[in-house]
């Protein structure tokens, strides 16, 4: 039998031969993970379907020819259905000036991230030239500390030696 993800020949396990589809639970979990994948996708095209369907319905515009024949009571509606109309409109324009001004912001803040990326890779580069000169650098050596080192390490083999001389050498001298 093979398996359904990764199509591997195996031998089933369990007594219900029909059951078993996968020849590992990693292959089934996998498995499992993009029909979530694929369910999750479906549901969002289906929603956004909705979305522009209910869209398209509430966009339609209605036209409108006013008759001199209706009651005054039906002119009052006409005028609120076309106050109303024109509030959606405008709506839908706020709504569209809001959108491109986040968008705008947006933008702005994309090219403030990506020039404070590109400076903070310079500062990198500029870091790393100067460890690397700093390591390949020959150590100074300074004649007073290569005397303390070499007191240091007199030290660790002759430590009464190393004390005498440093009494010697830091006692006042008299004439």
């Amino acid at each position: 039998m093979n398996c359904k993800e990764c199509n591997i020949e195996f031998t089933p396990t369990r007594l219900n031969v029909d059951a078993q589809k996968y020849c590992s639970i990693k292959c089934r979990n996998l498995s499992a993970q993009k029909r979530r994948h694929e369910k999750i996708i479906s549901d969002y095209a289906s929603k956004r379907e909705d979305v522009i369907r209910e869209n398209n319905i509430d966009n339609r515009e209605i036209e409108f020819t006013p008759r001199t024949n209706y009651n005054r009571e039906s002119n009052d509606n006409a005028i609120e259905n076309s106050d109303s109309t024109f509030k959606t409109h405008i709506g839908l324009i706020e709504t569209n000036f809001n959108t491109k001004s986040d968008l705008i912001l947006c933008r702005i803040q994309l090219d403030y991230a990506n020039r404070e990326i590109e400076e903070l890779k310079q500062q990198i580069k500029n870091l790393e030239v100067e460890i690397f000169t700093l390591e390949n650098e020959e150590e100074e050596v300074n004649p007073q500390m290569e005397v303390v080192n070499n007191l240091i390490k007199g030290f660790s083999v002759d430590p009464v030696g190393v004390l005498n001389f440093a009494k010697q050498m830091f006692q006042p001298k008299t004439a």
